[in-house]
């Protein structure tokens, strides 16, 4: 059985990554690119007076996708900056989108490169979170097989690969509310820190994408639940909660 676990496994991750290679390009994904200036703002540079903090693009988004992906650029080439601030001036902060096409265009140009390169980040984090959703199915089902089979169907859905191979922040989001989920499932055994370690996650989610909050209110609700039958893990409460 542990031979057909792994080749199961090993199909749906092969599956997984030349379906990921596959997505075509977006215009936003550029817009993305722009924004780790951010990164170079707050920990490079370390200047919170600038005219970026002022602008709509500081609120536009939470700020920790902006800085994992500014931060994977620098770790990789320290002169990144320059030529993403070359290749605003050329194409202009907003005016791409009016200038560009579909998305092979965006191939065409000096994107893509950089595109190509920011995705490998969205590739980790899919295969992050595919190992949470296993995880996770299996606090709940307690059945390795079972666990399997729900990840086949995440894995030929056709909106999820796409949705987390895209440089947006979308996939941290769902990568930080998963594991705030484990966390928060296995607080009850472990102890207190586990359940910090859950907050500091869902914390994440909610700076990657504001829609990460719905996390910590699944969460309030599922510690009602806890409190009225404490018998009940904390994964069957969140579960409960979720539903909510």
């Amino acid at each position: 059985s542990r031979i057909w676990f792994v080749v199961w496994v090993a199909l749906l991750v092969y599956m997984l990554i030349t379906r990921a290679q596959r997505v075509p390009y977006e215009r936003d994904e550029i817009s993305w690119y722009f924004h780790t200036k951010f990164f170079d703002e707050a920990l490079v540079h370390k200047r919170f007076d600038s005219y970026l903090w002022r602008g709509y693009e500081s609120y536009d988004h939470p700020q920790v996708s902006k800085y994992i992906y500014g931060a994977y650029l620098y770790i990789l080439n320290h002169e990144y900056a320059n030529e993403r601030n070359s290749l605003e001036r050329e194409y202009g902060r907003w005016a791409f989108y009016e200038r560009m096409g579909d998305g092979q265009s965006i191939s065409r140009l000096a994107f893509g490169p950089v595109i190509q390169t920011l995705r490998k980040i969205n590739m980790a984090t899919m295969l992050l979170i595919f190992a949470e959703l296993y995880v996770l199915f299996y606090m709940v089902s307690g059945s390795i097989w079972f666990s399997l089979l729900y990840l086949t169907f995440v894995a030929v859905d056709r909106t999820f690969i796409p949705g987390i191979t895209v440089i947006t922040s979308d996939g941290h989001v769902v990568f930080f509310s998963l594991l705030a989920s484990i966390l928060y499932g296995v607080s009850k055994r472990r102890g207190f820190i586990w359940l910090a370690a859950a907050g500091v996650a869902t914390a994440l989610a909610a700076g990657s994408k504001l829609t990460g909050v719905f996390v910590f209110g699944a969460i309030v609700v599922s510690e009602i639940f806890y409190l009225l039958y404490p018998r009940v893990d904390r994964i069957i409460t969140l579960k409960r909660a979720t539903l909510y």
